[in-house]
């Protein structure tokens, strides 16, 4: 869990990053879905929500925004098969957030609980099939 500073007035590259895990390709270009889950912690004013996908110093999608509320939700995103066949590198994925605050009355935080990738399975590689295939003949 991540909080923002207290009335975020933050921007690309100036709120937090987190790395996400290193997944083998898919192989494919469909089926690729970012989910960040977050709220609005405390506060009056109006909470927004951004957030990015990145491969290395490369943007894989435009920028995500979702007004909060004090309930938790979950910004989705699935990516375009043009958008997936940009990454090249399943280890050096990060997702950049950051939150910004317009409105009046008592001071908000961003809180972002957690995010996700979710790709399609791998192939099984031609090496597993066959150890697999030789096992199920000895049988």
């Amino acid at each position: 869990m991540v909080d923002s500073a207290n009335n975020p007035a933050e921007s690309d590259g100036t709120g937090f990053e987190v790395a996400l895990g290193s997944i083998p390709d898919p192989q494919s270009s469909s089926g690729h879905t970012v989910r960040v889950r977050a709220r609005r912690n405390g506060g009056a004013r109006t909470i927004t929500l951004n957030w990015r996908l990145y491969q290395g110093s490369t943007a894989i999608i435009a920028a995500k925004s979702l007004t909060m509320t004090d309930s938790y939700q979950t910004s989705s995103y699935t990516l375009s098969s043009a958008e997936a066949d940009v990454i090249t590198d399943y280890s050096d994925l990060r997702v950049r957030v950051w939150g910004t605050t317009s409105g009046g009355g008592a001071g908000s935080k961003l809180r972002v609980t957690w995010m996700e990738l979710e790709t399609p399975d791998a192939p099984p590689s031609t090496r597993n099939r066959a150890v697999v295939i030789s096992q199920l003949q000895g049988n």
